[in-house]
């Protein structure tokens, strides 16, 4: 359990300061390279959720069904080989597009205005 303990506090214990938190100096190519495919794929992976709850609002696909489906493909995620990057990241895009629809119905309930 010690191990465990110092291995957290290795990995939180930064020497950075404020200065190089607000430092405007230049970013490394491959560093920034690998910060636009972070991002990019953050961003596809919400216009897939977006997309998700269109096709939910527009053609009422739901029901439990993509919760089940949210839920087998994050499953299938968990277990792909990191090697195998652009399936995970096909699997990534798959389980947002699900969760996109499931969660619809909670946009329903807390957005639907009582008549009274």
């Amino acid at each position: 359990m010690d191990f465990l303990v110092n291995a957290v506090k290795a990995y939180f214990d930064r020497s950075w300061s404020r200065e190089d938190m607000m430092s405007l100096a230049t970013i490394p190519q491959n560093d920034r390279t690998s910060l636009n495919r972070v991002y990019l794929t953050l961003y596809w992976a919400m216009m897939c959720s977006s997309y998700g709850s269109f096709l939910h609002l527009f053609w009422e696909l739901g029901g439990l069904l993509p919760v089940f489906l949210t839920v087998a493909s994050v499953l299938r995620l968990h277990f792909t080989s990191p090697q195998r990057v652009m399936k995970r990241v096909s699997l990534l895009m798959i389980s947002a597009l699900f969760f996109g629809a499931s969660v619809v119905p909670f946009t329903k309930y807390f957005f639907t205005t009582d008549q009274m």
